[in-house]
C-alpha cells in the first residue's frame, strides 16, 4: 500500500497537471482551489508528525490513491472532471481529518 507522503505530492502534480489542461472557467477555478487547501494541508502533515498506524492516516492514503486514479483517467478523457472534482473533494476531507487528529 502507498502512504499519504508519497501520494499526496503526487496528487498535488496530477491535480496540477489537469489545471493545465482544462480552459477557465468554474471547474477549473474549483481545482485551483481545492489544489491550494491540500498545498496548506501537506504543509501541516510535514510540520507535524504522522504516525502511520491510524485508521485516519489509511483512510487518507486510500482517498488519495483513488483521487490520483481520477486524476490520470480525467487527462485522458477530460468528460470525467467532474468525477475527479468529487474525488479530490474527498481526498481534501480525508487529509483535513488526519491533519486534524494529529
Amino acid at each position: 500500500m502507498s502512504i499519504v507522503d508519497q501520494n499526496l505530492p503526487q496528487t498535488i502534480s496530477q491535480l496540477t497537471d489537469l489545471i493545465d489542461d482544462l480552459p477557465d472557467g468554474p471547474q477549473r477555478d474549483e481545482l485551483i482551489r481545492q489544489q491550494r487547501v491540500l498545498g496548506r494541508q501537506l504543509q501541516t502533515l510535514i510540520n507535524r508528525n504522522v504516525r502511520e498506524d491510524t485508521s485516519r492516516y489509511l483512510a487518507a492514503t486510500a482517498a488519495l490513491e483513488k483521487t490520483n486514479a481520477a486524476l490520470v483517467s480525467a487527462r485522458a478523457d477530460i468528460r470525467k472532471v467532474a468525477e475527479t472534482i468529487t474525488a479530490v473533494a474527498q481526498a481534501v476531507e480525508a487529509i483535513a481529518a488526519l491533519a486534524a487528529s494529529l
